[in-house]
C-alpha cells in the first residue's frame, strides 16, 4: 500500500514538469489531432461560405455595373459632356482676325493644356440633377461592393492558409503515428552522468528512446504493451492505462554523427547538450582533457561560431536569447539588462546535479545546463563545477559579444559583455 501511495504521489510531483516541457502525452497527443481535425472542418465551412458570399457579391456587383450603364446611357452625360467641351475648343481654334500667323501658331501650341484646363472646368460647371445625383449614388454603390469584395477575398486567403496549417498538425498528431509494440520493457541501463536511464526490450535490442530520471522509475513495472506514439521532438509511450514522455535523440550532426537530445520551449526548438563538435580552431576540452567533452561539450572562442553548428542550427542571437528567456518566465523590464535576471530562473535552468555545494538546479525545461567552465586567452581552464557561460552570435563591439551565464551560488541567468577569445560553451538553437 505504501509503494503504490508513493508512486501516486509521484505521478502527480512529475506531472507538471511534464507540462511546463511543452511535452505532449498521449492524451493529448491523441486530443490534438481530434481538436486539429474539428478546426478543420469548421474552416473549411467557413471557407464554402466565404466562396458563396463573394460570388452572391460578384454578382450584385455585375447587376449594379448594368444599372450603372443603362443609367449613363439614358442619362446621355458622356455625350453632353463631350459636347460641351469640344464646343469650347472649337471656339478656341478660331483665329482672331487680328492676330498674325505666328500668334495663331503659339497659341495652338498650348492647345493640349488648354484642353485639361477646358475640360476640368466644364466638369466642374455641370449641373448637379437628381440624374447625376443618381449616377453619383450607383458609382458609391459599385466601389463599396468593391472593397467588400477585397476583404472577403483577403478573408478567405487567411482561411486558406489556416487549412494548410492545420493539415500539417493532423499529419503530425496522426493517429497512423502510433506503433504498437507487443513486448515487455524493462529499466536496464543508465548513462554516464546517470541523466537518462534506457528502456530495453527483454531479450532484444534497446528502446531508441531515453527517459528523464524522475520518470524512469514507472518503467520498473512490466506491462504487456508498450505504445509509442512519434511526435516531431518527442515520442510518447502508454504502458497500460498511464502514459510518459520518451524523449528522442532527433538531432544528428552529420559531421560527425553525434546525437543531441533537443527540447522545443515555447516556438523555439534548442540543443539540450552543449555541442562537442570540433572546429578546424577555436575550440577546446576543458583543461585539454577529451574526457570531459562527452559531458560538457567543448568550449568555443566566439570568432568560430559562424561554423560551429550544425546545418539546419545556428548559434542564438541576443534576441533569440531573450525571446527564449522571455518564455520561461524573466520580466520584459529586465531583458535588456546586463548581470543577473529572473528570479529562480538560474535554479530552473541548471541540471539536477554537477553543480559545487547548494548550486543544483531543477531542470525544469529539460535543457540540462551543466558548470562547464571557462577557458581563458591563455589557455587556462577554470569553474568547471560552478559556473557556465553560453555564447550569443551577438557582438557589441570589436573586442566583446552578448552571452549567458549560470552560477552555483545564483538562482538568475546573467547576461554578460564578455571578451571574445574567452572561451565559452555552445547552444544551438534550430533555424
Amino acid at each position: 500500500m505504501r509503494s503504490l501511495l508513493f508512486l501516486i504521489l509521484f505521478c502527480f510531483s512529475i506531472q507538471g514538469s511534464v507540462f511546463s516541457q511543452e511535452y505532449y502525452t498521449v492524451k493529448e497527443f491523441l486530443r490534438s489531432h481530434q481538436e486539429a481535425s474539428d478546426e478543420l472542418a469548421l474552416t473549411r465551412d467557413k471557407i464554402s461560405l466565404k466562396t458563396v458570399e463573394i460570388k452572391a457579391l460578384e454578382q450584385d456587383v455585375i447587376n449594379w455595373q448594368g444599372q450603372k450603364e443603362e443609367l449613363v446611357k439614358s442619362l446621355n452625360v458622356d455625350d453632353v459632356y463631350n459636347a460641351a467641351v469640344e464646343k469650347q475648343i472649337a471656339q478656341y481654334k478660331k483665329r482672331d482676325e487680328f492676330e498674325t500667323q505666328e500668334e495663331y501658331d503659339d497659341r495652338m501650341l498650348k492647345i493640349d493644356a488648354v484642353t485639361a484646363q477646358i475640360t476640368k472646368q466644364v466638369k466642374g460647371d455641370m449641373k448637379i440633377d437628381e440624374n447625376t445625383q443618381k449616377l453619383t449614388a450607383v458609382n458609391k454603390e459599385l466601389d463599396d461592393k468593391k472593397q467588400i469584395r477585397v476583404r472577403l477575398s483577403e478573408n478567405l486567403s487567411e482561411l486558406e492558409a489556416r487549412v494548410e496549417e492545420l493539415s500539417s498538425m493532423i499529419a503530425e498528431f496522426a493517429p497512423v503515428n502510433v506503433t504498437e509494440v507487443p513486448y515487455l520493457y524493462t529499466l536496464s541501463q543508465y548513462d554516464a552522468d546517470g541523466e537518462f536511464f534506457i528502456l530495453s526490450r527483454k531479450g532484444s535490442e534497446s528502446l531508441q528512446a531515453a527517459v528523464p530520471r524522475n520518470e524512469a522509475r514507472f518503467f520498473k513495472t512490466n506491462f504487456e504493451t508498450v505504445k509509442m506514439y512519434s511526435h516531431s521532438y518527442n515520442s510518447v509511450a502508454a504502458l497500460g492505462e498511464k502514459q510518459y514522455i520518451l524523449t528522442k535523440f532527433v538531432l544528428k550532426d552529420s559531421r560527425d554523427s553525434k546525437e543531441y537530445r533537443i527540447v522545443k520551449v515555447g516556438t523555439q526548438v534548442w540543443m539540450a547538450e552543449n555541442l562537442a563538435y570540433e572546429t578546424d580552431r577555436g575550440s577546446f576540452p576543458y583543461d585539454r582533457n577529451d574526457n570531459n567533452v562527452e559531458k560538457y561539450g567543448r568550449l568555443y572562442s566566439w570568432k568560430v561560431l559562424e561554423d560551429a553548428c550544425p546545418s539546419g542550427w545556428h548559434v542564438p542571437s541576443d534576441m533569440e536569447w531573450k525571446k527564449f528567456e522571455k518564455a520561461i518566465g524573466v520580466d520584459e523590464t529586465e531583458l535588456d539588462l546586463v548581470g543577473g535576471r529572473g528570479v529562480n530562473i538560474g535554479t530552473e535552468l541548471k541540471s539536477e546535479g554537477g553543480w559545487s555545494t547548494g548550486g543544483n538546479g531543477t531542470n525544469k525545461y529539460g535543457l540540462n545546463f551543466l558548470p562547464a567552465g571557462i577557458r581563458n586567452a591563455k589557455g587556462d581552464c577554470a569553474s568547471i563545477d560552478e559556473l557556465t557561460r553560453v555564447w550569443s552570435s551577438t557582438e557589441k563591439d570589436s573586442e566583446d559579444a552578448y552571452s549567458r551565464g549560470l552560477f552555483y551560488h545564483s538562482d538568475k541567468v546573467a547576461r554578460f559583455v564578455q571578451k571574445k577569445d574567452i572561451a565559452s560553451s555552445v547552444r544551438c538553437v534550430k533555424n
